[in-house]
């Protein structure tokens, strides 16, 4: 073989076993950014070290290195992991200003010392073009709160930054977008400084945005600038609340409170109470958000034995930052009774006033309900209590006869209090009129009845025998007449015979 095939031969062996070893890459990768934009030199600033491990081992025992300064770290970064290190005064001598500083990355590896190293550019800031004076005046506007409700206040915030060597006079700002004239004039910024200036916007009905625009005197030129708008939003809170209380069961009494969100913006955080105040012991619902045009409703039992009052708070987050707060009337619930209640009562007048004043009357108080009722007591107005019945069973019935003292003919009312077997107290009331106190009471048959004592007996039977003669009498004159036509045609008959005799 020739010189030159070996030659070839050995350099495409080389190239083969070149290209069969396997790739090897940087163990990490890191970076260093400084704080700032331009330098001037001889100055402390801040550095930031970015890390990521590339490799299979964790990283250990790291330093940081840069123009004779050192800085270590107690940080170790695990294979595939990145990390953030901070030298927070990093020394920047003058003479770095506008070159190349190279950073030195020092770690151990599996107990093997590593480095690595990068490079940052520290810009010049007098390199930097000088900015005109105007360009250094900084217009803004904010606001703590860009959400309210109509007729509420939002103040705006109007910051203007001088950073210029000048100082800025006769400031005045316009925002057409709130205001037709002014919102803030006469107005000055010595150079350096910071002023802010604020006006209290009213809401409306709607959302506006913001349109300001601030004039200005420097060194005797007037200028302006425009700054970024922002949108102030009107906020509609109108949430309905409406409790419905159900029928007792053997269950409870459940309520069924409805919300519905009736306002242009959300409601969040709403959460329900069960109480006199809202805390976590009475929360009966956890937090939930309403959008605009939302509703929902949430069913509560309460379950007394006896007697139980209930209240419902309902609370919530404005998209004004601002709480709801709503406090229901108070609803008082009973223990459910396994049976019906239901009483009458009836005030018959059996003696009318007397002379003295005095009117006897009877009452009559009937169990129409299924359970028992006691501690029944009568009383009237202006009289107080006037009696008592004895415990009425379901379907029973007492009479209370009385005599009262009225003075005079007028209406009294009356009224029975019993309680049922869940210690409730219900009440059934009677009337009395003047009237019927004055009169008695009417004993007549109701009207369209049969009245025996009303009836003219001797008048009625003579028209009644009127009738039937009447009637007699026009049957005998039928009769007559008949009789009489019946008699010519016998004749007539007789006659026609007689004569066909002789003939034969």
């Amino acid at each position: 073989m020739s010189l030159k095939k070996r030659f070839v031969s050995i350099a495409l062996c080389v190239m083969l076993l070149t290209c069969m070893m396997p790739l090897v890459s940087r163990a990490v990768s890191f970076s260093v950014a400084l704080s700032g934009t331009a330098f001037s030199g001889d100055e402390y600033v801040s550095v930031v070290v970015s890390v990521y491990n590339s490799s299979a081992a964790a990283m250990t025992d790291i330093h940081v290195s840069a123009l004779n300064q050192s800085y270590g770290f107690n940080d170790t970064i695990g294979a595939g992991e990145s990390c953030e290190m901070q030298i927070p005064e990093f020394y920047l001598p003058a003479e770095c200003v506008g070159s190349d500083i190279t950073f030195t990355l020092i770690w151990s590896e599996n107990g093997t010392r590593k480095t690595d190293e990068t490079t940052v550019f520290v810009p010049d800031k007098a390199a930097e073009p000088t900015p005109a004076p105007e360009e250094l005046i900084v217009f803004t506007c904010d606001s703590e709160n860009t959400k309210a409700k109509k007729g509420e206040k939002i103040k705006i915030n109007y910051r203007v930054e001088n950073n210029s060597p000048y100082d800025i006079t006769d400031i005045t700002i316009t925002d057409s977008g709130i205001a037709e004239g002014a919102v803030i004039t006469g107005k000055s910024v010595k150079a350096g400084e910071t002023g802010v200036f604020t006006y209290e916007y009213t809401m409306g009905d709607s959302n506006v945005t913001t349109s300001p625009i601030m004039s200005y005197t420097m060194e005797g030129e007037i200028k302006s600038l425009r700054g970024e708008p922002i949108t102030l939003e009107s906020v509609t809170v109108n949430m309905d609340v409406d409790i419905v209380v159900c029928e007792a069961t053997e269950k409870g009494t459940e309520f069924i409170i409805k919300l519905e969100n009736n306002g242009n913006k959300s409601i969040s955080s709403i959460r329900i109470y069960q109480g006199e105040e809202a805390t976590d012991d009475t929360k009966i619902q956890h937090a939930f958000d309403l959008e605009p045009g939302q509703s929902r409703e949430i069913s509560y039992f309460a379950t007394p034995k006896g007697k139980e009052e209930v209240t419902f708070i309902v609370t919530g987050r404005l998209a004004t930052g601002q709480e709801y707060y709503y406090k229901s009337e108070t609803y008082t619930v009973w223990e459910y009774i396994n049976g019906t209640v239901d009483m009458s009562l009836k005030a018959e007048v059996k003696e009318k006033l007397d002379k003295d004043g005095y009117v006897s009357i009877d009452f009559v108080l009937k169990n129409l309900g299924t359970v028992d009722m006691t501690g029944i007591t009568l009383s009237g107005d202006g009289m107080g209590k006037i009696g008592a019945f004895s415990d009425l069973a379901g379907g029973g019935e007492e009479t209370l006869k009385l005599t009262i003292y009225a003075g005079e003919a007028r209406d009294m009312h009356f009224v029975v209090t019993a309680i049922a077997p869940n210690g409730r107290e219900f009440e059934y009331t009677a009337e009395v009129s003047a009237d019927d106190a004055a009169n008695g009471a009417d004993d007549t048959s109701p009207s369209g009845g049969f009245d025996a004592a009303a009836i003219d007996v001797g008048g009625a039977v003579s028209a009644l025998l009127r009738r039937i003669l009447t009637v007699l009498a026009i049957l005998s004159g039928i009769l007559g007449v008949g009789l009489v036509v019946l008699s010519v045609f016998e004749f007539q008959q007789n006659s026609e015979n007689r004569r066909q005799k002789s003939v034969e």
